[in-house]
């Protein structure tokens, strides 16, 4: 029995080892490891195969303690998945993978995350499901971030650095030990924030600013700001009972300040009472009600009846009234007493100061009148002191003569004739046509040429590799699989590796698409092609160089020569339209 069971394990290995070293063969010929439910405890040691162009790392559900190093060399990789595995910490040289954008550790056993992962271009970052009790204040750094997941840890507070994240649309920290949000995530455009589960009591009411949140879960948090009962019924209630409450904070606020502001000013107040009038001192009582703002208005208003009062009275002085706070009793100073009583107000007859009477006002009126006067081209000055002829009537100045100036650098005779329109000769006429021609065809000749090498290059890609490419050739090319098995025709194994797309996955990554486009300008460097002639990447990726890319595939098949014998070519039938 024991013979029987060692017979299959060591059949199991076999088994094993031939499947793990096809799934490496694999990697190295399309740059995507699947080693995921192995049970592996190390990464599977290999000197026969290159991984180091992986783009995508499946390593899920294994039994991986530390973060396999050979990752590490993977210097093309974009997506690493490490989830449910026993990995307890992340060492500092993960910077060398600056082409990951996506990372999934969930269901480990980290307790912390080195600073140094901040630098990575990460686009989504899964840390659910681990023993996580802070966020590295680094994470400010991660602006590419879109997607951050740590729920199920033991965080007790989020950094003030998420409010740094600005392309950050997907937060995720649901079961933790939160007690509050940091203010500086309301200055982030989230589309989703999820906190539920936490031990949040308060929510800050700038999170009703959040105009683009859409989904927002706050649910089994002892919320007490808002209640329960409001959270209940989802993000709109929510957002409302935040603006009221902001609007009630802000009534508190205002009355406190205008309370506040009364008895910083109530010793300036007091110093300046002895200056006010009766009418003054009425309207300030009056004014309390409006706040302090309100106050200093009328402070600075003279009663209107006062003012005309002091201005047309021309038989009494007028009579200010000043309040006195020391006795309650209305008093001046010694030029004039008030003194309330039940007998009435005594008033003494000494005037305080010079008001204007209403003779000089009438005078002022007059001089006034006759300096209006002089404009106008007439005296009307009771004094009789100036002179009709020495007075200068208005006289309107003349429009000056405006020439025509259309043309600058041209010297052409003027005509005394303004509005005649023969300025420009007739030589100079046709000229501008003959020019406009040659300019018109000369673009026209341009033009041709230039679809004459497009329809070459789709002729030749057509007919060598026995394929038919779509109306529209840039997006035909972008990923540079065409190109590459161009190169190919023309010498073989010029590329070696080829990124293809998969009925799975049938739109190559930019990565992808960017290695192919690499591997084919180096293929034609190497074959012979003049640098100058070599088109730019861009022209391929981007599709707007198309005619640059047509020059230089003209320029390659000048190699492939009669005395090469003829290969034959396997384009994947994904790439036929």
């Amino acid at each position: 029995m024991d013979c029987a069971s060692t017979l299959y394990s060591h059949r199991n290995n076999g088994l094993m080892t031939r499947s793990l070293e096809k799934l490496l063969e694999d990697a190295h010929l399309c740059g995507e490891l699947k080693l995921g439910g192995r049970k592996l405890k190390e990464f599977p040691v290999t000197n026969k195969y290159d991984l180091s162009d992986t783009t995508i790392a499946d390593l899920s559900k294994n039994c991986f303690t530390h973060f396999p190093a050979e990752v590490i060399k993977f210097w093309s990789l974009e997506s690493l998945n490490l989830y449910h595995n026993a990995i307890r910490s992340i060492p500092n040289t993960i910077t060398s993978l600056q082409s990951l954008v996506h990372l999934d550790l969930s269901r480990n056993r980290l307790t912390c995350l080195p600073s140094a992962m901040c630098q990575l271009p990460l686009e989504i970052l899964l840390l659910s499901n681990n023993k996580l009790k802070q966020l590295p204040v680094e994470i400010g750094f991660c602006k590419t971030l879109i997607e951050l997941d740590v729920s199920c840890n033991v965080l007790i507070n989020l950094p003030p650095q998420l409010g740094q994240l600005s392309s950050l649309k997907c937060l995720n920290a649901q079961n933790n030990l939160l007690i509050e949000l940091p203010l500086e995530l309301t200055y982030i455009k989230l589309a989703t924030l999820n906190v539920s589960l936490n031990r949040i009591s308060s929510l800050p009411v700038e999170l009703r600013l959040m105009s683009c949140l859409e989904c927002l879960d706050v649910a089994n948090n002892p919320l007490v700001s808002p209640p329960t009962a409001v959270c209940i019924k989802g993000r709109i209630h929510i957002f409302k009972w935040l603006e009221s409450k902001s609007i009630k904070d802000g009534r508190n606020r205002g009355s406190s300040w205008k309370f506040n502001s009364l008895k910083s000013n109530n010793h300036s107040l007091d110093s300046n009472m002895d200056s006010l009038t009766l009418s003054e001192t009425t309207s300030l009582v009056h004014s309390s009600d409006e706040g302090a703002n309100g106050s200093m208005e009328y402070l600075n208003k003279p009663d209107r009846k006062h003012r005309e009062t002091n201005r047309y009275n021309n038989n009494a002085s007028p009579e200010i009234v000043h309040v006195s706070k020391s006795n309650g009793n209305m008093s001046t100073n010694s030029n004039k007493i008030y003194s309330s009583n039940n007998n009435g107000i005594k008033v003494n007859d000494k005037p305080i100061h010079h008001t204007q009477s209403y003779k000089e006002y009438k005078e002022f009126l007059k001089q006034q009148r006759a300096q209006e006067s002089i404009y106008k081209g007439k005296v009307q000055n009771p004094d009789n002191n100036y002179d009709q002829k020495d007075i200068r009537p208005y006289t309107k100045p003349s429009t000056p003569e405006i020439v025509s100036t259309a043309v600058n650098n041209l010297s052409l005779p003027m005509s005394s004739n303004a509005s005649s329109p023969n300025i420009w000769p007739k030589n100079n006429t046709q000229v501008t046509k003959n020019k406009l021609q040659f300019t018109m065809k000369r673009e026209y000749d341009k033009a041709r040429e230039e679809a004459e090498l497009v329809k070459q290059l789709r002729d030749t890609i057509e007919s060598r590799l026995k394929m038919s490419l779509p109306s529209e050739l840039s997006p035909a090319l972008n990923d540079g699989v065409v190109l590459c098995y161009l190169a190919n025709h023309v010498k073989p194994r010029s590329v070696a590796s080829i990124h293809v797309p998969s009925p799975a996955v049938p739109k190559l990554t930019m990565a992808r698409c960017r290695r192919n486009v690499d591997n084919f300008l180096e293929a034609c460097r190497k074959i012979g092609v003049n640098e100058k002639l070599i088109c730019c990447a861009v022209d391929i990726l981007e599709g707007k160089g198309i005619v640059q890319v047509a020059i230089t595939v003209a320029e390659l098949l000048k190699f492939h020569t009669a005395k090469t014998q003829p290969q034959t070519v396997h384009v994947p039938s994904l790439l036929n339209v």
